[in-house]
């Protein structure tokens, strides 16, 4: 009798495991650390726009339309704080949640939405009105879409150098470096901003 039980349960643990296997669904294939990296300069340069469409503004709010579809709201704070009669740190820090935002870094078109959000802090030392330090993060996590793949993305970034490079004095440009993780890869990205000349 227990020699049935045994070869029963056998047989039974057999078809749950053969079903299980039938049922199996494909892990989400996530991003290569060049596609992170992409993502992740397609959504400051979408931050960097600054001829972005405002669909809805309210008193803390406002909603945004993406350059190539879909929206984010946006929610920006700004902070001030006098250290000395000569020095004043400034700071700004947005909240971004986008909802079906496309964007383009790296020549790759990203569809983004919040996961819930991205932060986005910059702060500014200014001594005798000059800046002379820059400093900030970006933080938070997106869902992202690339062709027919889908997935989450965690960001921690720094912001860990900024320079002016006006080697070129007709096409000075700003460049900044950012460290931490990008979809799981651990990330230096150097973003290179025009600037324009008045």
């Amino acid at each position: 009798m227990k020699v049935a039980r045994l070869f029963m349960s056998v047989i039974a643990l057999a078809l749950v495991a053969t079903a299980c296997g039938e049922d199996t669904v494909e892990p989400e294939e996530g991003l290569t650390k060049e596609e992170a990296v992409a993502l992740f300069k397609s959504m400051k340069t979408v931050q960097a726009d600054t001829a972005l469409q405002v669909l809805f503004s309210s008193e803390d709010s406002t909603v945004v339309a993406c350059p190539r579809g879909g929206q984010a709201k946006l929610i920006l704070e700004f902070e001030t704080d006098s250290i000395a009669p000569d020095t004043v740190r400034w700071g700004t820090i947005f909240l971004v949640t986008p909802r079906g935002c496309k964007q383009v870094g790296d020549g790759m078109e990203f569809t983004v939405d919040g996961d819930p959000s991205v932060r986005d802090e910059v702060s500014i030392l200014f001594i005798n009105a000059f800046p002379a330090e820059q400093t900030g993060s970006f933080t938070g996590g997106v869902r992202w879409e690339l062709e027919d793949r889908s997935g989450g993305c965690a960001i921690d970034m720094t912001l860990s150098e900024t320079k002016v490079d006006d080697s070129d004095p007709d096409n000075p440009v700003l460049r900044q470096v950012h460290e931490g993780t990008l979809c799981g890869y651990e990330s230096e990205v150097e973003l290179i901003t025009p600037i324009e000349i008045t």
